[in-house]
């Protein structure tokens, strides 16, 4: 225990309430488990959720915040630990050094943009960590198909299948976080 789970997610508050409902269920999981939680530091979308329950529930929340968007009023500063960094890269960079495990809840372009980095990351060798797809309401079906596509097209190979999980569940996100073994991805150009 005593992990940082990152959370990339929506900051959208208009969603269905499953994806809210979600976010709070891991929230709540998170705070548990005796985990931390690292997000994107606003108190909107299912990243507000998502800090809400962890840090009702007695987790450390830590959250990082571009300048720009802290500047529009919705960033949390009442939690553990409120960095303000000068713009996306540098809020990227340090979620990443603070986490131990990576989960895209269902999100738009920064969520893809967030998760896929962390996993283009992890092909390339630099970091061994779970990354997790909660696969909420079948959310990221569409984006498992554009991968086997890119599988099926020798885009990618088929043992990156391993660089990552898709989770239908908050208690199976869990189990494959409690019996993940790091290994070493083939390298691309193997």
């Amino acid at each position: 225990m005593n992990r940082n789970i990152c959370v990339f997610c929506s900051s959208s508050d208009r969603l269905a309430p499953v994806y809210y409902e979600t976010a709070a269920e891991l929230g709540t999981r998170i705070a548990k488990e005796k985990d931390g939680l690292v997000y994107g530091g606003t108190t909107v979308g299912l990243m507000g959720a998502t800090a809400r329950a962890a840090k009702k529930n007695g987790a450390r929340v830590i959250g990082v915040i571009p300048k720009r968007i802290h500047e529009a009023g919705i960033g949390w500063q009442g939690i553990d630990e409120y960095i303000i960094t000068n713009d996306m890269r540098e809020r990227k960079a340090l979620l990443s050094e603070k986490a131990d495990v990576f989960i895209a809840l269902p999100g738009g372009f920064g969520t893809m943009e967030e998760i896929l980095e962390v996993m283009t990351a992890k092909q390339l060798g630099y970091h061994q960590k779970p990354i997790l797809f909660l696969n909420i309401n079948q959310f990221y079906n569409p984006v498992l198909a554009h991968f086997e596509h890119l599988y099926s097209e020798q885009f990618a190979k088929e043992s990156y299948r391993s660089l990552y999980f898709m989770a239908a569940s908050v208690d199976e996100a869990y189990a494959y976080i409690e019996s993940y073994k790091a290994k070493v991805s083939e390298l691309k150009w193997g």
